[in-house]
């Protein structure tokens, strides 16, 4: 049994085991109220954000892409986000990389999958390259794992000097390796 000298002689023995006491507790307290507390998160950018809204109204959308130093800046008058799916509309921007612009997209518009970040565009899509090359489409998907641009309906390749109608394209994000079938047409000027 203690003393009441006991206690008097070790007092401040006994204050620094209630002082690490206390602070165990606090962590402890805190460790439970974080594990389980519900936070959403989206992607927005190359961080995650959190939120406690599904819907937002217009921003500016920054999405990784295929390249290390590359990435997509997106105008979107509007983000609604459930789980790994976002959808967009009325989106423009361009793609940098190394803080240069080299494709531009504009999209009446859009899906992006957050994990893969694939997007996949409707509407009057249209993405043009820096150096003059211009796809139209009613549906355009933009894959940076597999490095390439899917388009199908209305599909329209326009570069110096040709015009190209086809019903599905395939090809890189350059526009130099491609692959059409279905209905093709091609305009050649001089």
């Amino acid at each position: 049994m203690l003393t009441n000298s006991w206690i008097i002689k070790n007092k401040w023995m006994l204050i620094v085991i209630l002082m690490l006491f206390g602070v165990g507790a606090y962590f402890l307290l805190a460790f439970f109220f974080n594990v389980f507390a519900v936070k959403p998160e989206i992607l927005i950018g190359e961080a995650n954000v959190n939120v406690d809204s599904d819907e937002f109204i217009g921003l500016v959308l920054k999405i990784p892409g295929a390249e290390k130093y590359g990435h997509w800046e997106l105008n979107v008058a509007r983000l609604e986000s459930k789980n790994d799916l976002g959808s967009l509309t009325e989106i423009n921007g361009e793609y940098l990389l190394n803080k240069k612009p080299i494709y531009y997209l504009s999209a009446e518009s859009g899906t992006i999958q957050w994990e893969t970040r694939v997007l996949q565009m409707t509407g009057q899509v249209s993405f043009r390259t820096d150096d003059g090359k211009v796809l139209r489409a009613k549906q355009l998907t933009w894959d940076p794992n597999n490095r390439q641009i899917t388009a199908v309906n209305g599909v329209v390749l326009e570069a110096p000097g040709l015009t190209v109608i086809t019903d599905k394209f395939n090809g890189d994000f350059k526009l130099d390796q491609v692959k059409m079938s279905g209905m093709t047409k091609a305009f050649y000027q001089r």
